[in-house]
């Protein structure tokens, strides 16, 4: 177990510490920066119950008041709960995921920028529910299958939110 204390963890503090495992983090923790964990594939995050502005759901972190996933392990099923409406951005870059087919929960709305940006996936079932998908969301993705629930791209997803070499399905 990695230990982490203090109030804040900056920008891409652990991106690609692919053999990071767990860290633990203090009731201490009120912000962690977007991009903290992208590329550690295999994290379990364990923290402290007590902290004010973070929880685990499914071995997900999430922002309270935010209603955001900040990292987690794609292995897992994404949480499906009202109390979580966004995919934060960076939350799973640089994922090397074996899971190849990721299923958004119907209860997101916005997916972030770079969420899922270089993630090794392949195939995306996006619901209705997801309003706004920012720029890059699925940027650098090879070779993936969108099959969006929405009968057309609703006006606040991004132009670029999968990147041109995509194939999407409304």
């Amino acid at each position: 177990n990695f230990p982490i204390g203090g109030e804040y963890i900056s920008m891409d503090a652990f991106k690609g510490c692919r053999n990071l495992a767990s860290v633990v983090l203090s009731d201490s923790i009120k912000n962690i920066s977007s991009g903290t964990f992208a590329g550690c594939d295999n994290l379990n995050i364990f923290l402290n119950p007590n902290n004010p502005v973070y929880y685990i759901a499914n071995g997900y972190l999430i922002h309270k008041k935010n209603k955001e996933i900040i990292a987690g392990n794609l292995e897992k099923e994404l949480p499906n709960s009202k109390n979580i409406q966004v995919i934060g951005s960076g939350s799973f870059a640089e994922s090397a995921t074996t899971k190849r087919l990721i299923k958004i929960p119907n209860n997101i709305t916005t997916i972030g920028l770079d969420a899922f940006a270089y993630a090794g996936i392949s195939k995306v079932i996006i619901p209705q529910s997801v309003t706004s998908i920012d720029y890059s969301a699925f940027g650098y993705v090879k070779k993936c299958m969108f099959f969006c629930e929405a009968y057309t791209k609703p006006e606040k997803w991004e132009n670029d939110w999968c990147g041109a070499q995509q194939y999407q399905v409304f």
